[in-house]
């Protein structure tokens, strides 16, 4: 089954992976650079923190979680790297840090192919959307449709947890548990035209593996 498909990255490099090494010297040095160095502003907050063994969102306070998904190609012979370097994508991950790579999907694409665990922290990802979306907010009409949908979707999961706008005029609701291992969250694709709004991307299931990990993969 597909979830919804968030925007596509706007880079997608293929790198062998005799030529990382060099890839890794010039991203040093760009990060090294001192222009670098004095246009970057610091973030407010380290991006997560250590409790009793287990890894949290520094922002949310909530532990990170790892379902089986996909990412994109890592293996001894192929590397796909996966960024979007979109002014607007850079600024949400600063702040959501813990997002969603980009080069990790709840669903199959022709980028992110290879099947593993991927960690993130569930709020930094739906919120990441939504401010990649331009922040738009839902009418009551709008929140009282989706809901309507969501909960008349068979497949989809108990109690609806979000439901935010993400670009127009598309939004995501996710129901369902996120905070424990063995909790299962659905999300679901929704459009609206001539003022009424459609599932567009049916329910999609995600059982959650661990919780606390160290991410990405």
């Amino acid at each position: 089954m597909t979830s919804f498909k968030t925007p596509a990255p706007i880079s997608d490099l293929i790198v062998a992976r005799s030529l990382q090494c060099v890839l890794f010297g010039l991203v040093v040095a760009v990060l090294s650079s001192p222009v670098l160095a004095e246009s970057s502003s610091p973030r407010p907050y380290r991006p997560t923190t250590t409790i009793r063994g287990l890894t949290y969102c520094a922002k949310h306070h909530i532990p990170t979680i790892s379902v089986i998904a996909y990412h994109s190609i890592n293996t001894r012979d192929r590397l796909v790297l996966v960024h979007d370097w979109s002014p607007q994508a850079m600024k949400c991950t600063d702040l959501y840090p813990n997002r969603l790579a980009d080069d990790s999907h709840l669903s199959r694409t022709s980028i992110h192919s290879m099947r593993g665990r991927i960690t993130f922290c569930a709020r930094c990802s739906w919120e990441y959307y939504h401010c990649k979306g331009g922040n738009r907010r839902l009418t009551d009409s709008d929140i009282q449709q989706i809901t309507s949908l969501a909960l008349h979707e068979p497949r989809f999961r108990k109690p609806i947890l979000h439901i935010f706008d993400v670009y127009s005029p598309n939004a995501i609701a996710v129901g369902g548990g996120e905070g424990h291992v063995g909790d299962v969250f659905t999300d679901i694709g929704l459009e609206k035209r001539r003022g009424r709004w459609s599932i567009t991307y049916p329910a999609s299931s995600h059982r959650i593996v661990a919780v606390g990990r160290a991410g990405p993969f």
